[in-house]
């Protein structure tokens, strides 16, 4: 599954030349949630390419009909070229997804390629081809990435962690103001 803006620095023509090839040799499906300026472009790539039997677009969810997306996936990807530390790739792993995304922005310095996602350098469909190619036909890897990567979402950006970090401020302010 991809969830973002269709625009050309998501990475999303790179994401569809790579569903080109992998088409030839893998049996997958993706499922496409977001607009954007490329959304025309990208359907209509998806019509020349074949592909609109492997490819569905269903525009901006929310609510149970975007869970219910996160729980039908094996896979989320991202092939951005550029992000800060995008909350749906926090989202994905929270979901259990084997996560493949571009090794940009904060994402190197929160996930450990192999171990919570494979990271990928941005603008690469060779790079990102052989990295879903990985996913798709190793079950195990798949696996122990998911796990891997909703231990780590669990623990970084978990509500236990929320919950701390709140009570420690609420905890400083009070010290302030009574030294006041």
């Amino acid at each position: 599954m991809f969830v973002g803006w269709l625009e050309e620095k998501k990475g999303i023509f790179e994401l569809l030349e790579t569903c080109r090839n992998l088409s030839k040799s893998r049996v997958f499906e993706l499922t496409i949630v977001g607009e954007g300026n490329a959304s025309e472009s990208a359907r209509r790539i998806v019509s020349e390419y074949g592909l609109d039997d492997r490819v569905t677009f269903r525009g901006w969810l929310a609510g149970s009909e975007l869970e219910q997306v996160f729980v039908d996936a094996d896979i989320f990807v991202l092939p951005s070229w550029a992000e800060g530390l995008p909350n749906v790739m926090i989202e994905a792993m929270a979901a259990k997804l084997a996560v493949v995304i571009s090794e940009v922005g904060n994402i190197p310095d929160m996930v450990r390629d192999g171990e919570e996602a494979l990271l990928i350098p941005p603008r690469n469909v060779a790079a990102l081809q052989l990295a879903l190619t990985n996913v798709i036909d190793n079950k195990i890897l798949r696996r122990n990435m998911a796990e891997a990567a909703f231990s780590l979402a669990e623990k970084q950006w978990g509500v236990e962690k929320a919950v701390d970090a709140l009570l420690s401020v609420i905890r400083s302010s009070i010290k302030q103001k009574t030294k006041s």
